[in-house]
């Protein structure tokens, strides 16, 4: 019988995932089936765990392929006062120091809305006073009033939604790796950020499963440092990057050239 990979997605403790009653019957089953050979079913191809917070699971539900086929990706525009909208906007910018600030989007759901993908920023920047700036990007959850945490990796349990960086010196495209909803960057070409010279980037986040309820916000920010503290106590130790450590960063927007964060939005059933 030719063998057979299934994928497992999930938002929960590494270890306790791993040895949890349910994980362990499924790979029980999946022995029992491509190695002892016996009558027993295929497992899916991939296994969704969409949750709504770090310690509740909304829905478990199997999936063909990653990202979902009938996903609906939109884009959300940048805008004035920290706006993040679906709809068309005028011209303008925001500015902050990227050692210290970060640049703040919010974006609110209306009704119960499920992201389950990966996301990708598309960024107007021009960068002044920084030697080789890098931006990282976030996603939070907020919801009344408050940031909603996730885990982590390392146990790490006030995490982010999703999270994507880059460094701008290496904002060139892999033609043949990048998908659609999906840009890949070959590393190799150093394309040096002049003082104040604008250019497009587009930075891979990471893939999520999460729920939104009506109310609830999504907030983009956007810095020149990782945002979570690293510590081994209160952060996200050991992952560490190497930080902007001075200058400024200017994001535009047009209605010709807009900014946008391109979120994956599951239709209801």
């Amino acid at each position: 019988m030719p063998a057979s990979g299934a994928v497992e997605r999930h938002r929960g403790p590494k270890w306790a995932s791993f040895y949890g009653a349910e994980a362990l019957r499924t790979q029980l089953a999946f022995f029992d089936r491509y190695l002892r050979e016996r009558d027993v079913p295929p497992p899916p191809r991939l296994r969704l765990e969409i949750r709504d917070r770090l310690d509740h699971v909304v829905q478990v539900r199997d999936e063909r392929e990653w990202p979902p086929a009938r996903t609906d990706w939109r884009r959300l525009r940048l805008g004035e006062g920290g706006a993040l909208s679906d709809a068309e906007g005028g011209a303008g910018s925001v500015t902050s120091d990227l050692r210290r600030e970060a640049a703040v989007f919010d974006h609110r759901f209306d009704e119960d809305t499920e992201l389950s993908g990966p996301m990708t920023l598309r960024l107007r920047v021009a960068a002044t006073g920084a030697e080789d700036p890098r931006l990282f990007a976030g996603i939070e959850k907020w919801s009344h009033g408050a940031p909603v945490p996730f885990e982590g990796s390392y146990g790490y349990g006030r995490d982010l939604v999703a999270q994507g960086r880059l460094r701008l010196a290496l904002r060139e495209l892999d033609p043949v790796l990048s998908t659609p909803h999906q840009p890949e960057h070959t590393f190799r070409t150093l394309q040096p950020v002049r003082d104040g010279e604008e250019a497009d980037v587009l930075i891979a986040l990471s893939s999520s499963a999460t729920l939104f309820r009506a109310g609830d916000e999504l907030r983009l920010t956007v810095a020149g440092r990782y945002q979570r503290p690293r510590n081994p106590f209160f952060g996200h130790f050991p992952t560490h990057y190497q930080p902007t450590t001075s200058g400024k960063a200017t994001i535009l927007w047009s209605p010709g050239n807009a900014s946008t964060l391109e979120i994956p939005v599951i239709p209801k059933t």
